[in-house]
């Protein structure tokens, strides 16, 4: 299985950076992922990661569902380890706004979650 060597520093609020280690991190910090990753994103508060077989993988804080994991928006959780989000096509492309996460998938459909505050969501 292939891997990636994820390099990362800063605080570790919400298991962000380091799910076993809740402290913040002043220099570069090295971990190895069991995933191919090909495209990463993140905000303050979670983490979104697509692997190379279009898979989307998403943890950090769940406020107004931003991690897309069918919980109810209001439910305030921390998900420490990655957590695949179901698609119905391979993610290609993935952002992370403050409170929300855009994913392009492989039949150029876009999908939207979380807080849509100020056109955020697309929705209008």
């Amino acid at each position: 299985m292939a891997q990636t060597n994820l390099l990362y520093w800063g605080n570790n609020q919400h298991s962000l950076l380091a799910p076993q280690n809740q402290k913040a991190f002043n220099r570069p910090q090295s971990s190895l992922l069991p995933h191919n990753i090909t495209d990463l994103s993140a905000s303050e508060k979670h983490v979104t990661f697509i692997t190379s077989d279009g898979s989307l993988y998403t943890y950090g804080l769940n406020l107004d569902g931003r991690l897309g994991i069918g919980a109810k928006p209001d439910v305030r959780c921390s998900v420490a380890s990655p957590f695949r989000v179901k698609l119905p096509a391979e993610a290609v492309k993935v952002k992370c706004g403050f409170s929300h996460t855009c994913v392009q998938l492989s039949n150029d459909e876009f999908y939207a979650w979380g807080l849509g505050d100020y056109g955020a969501l697309g929705t209008g």
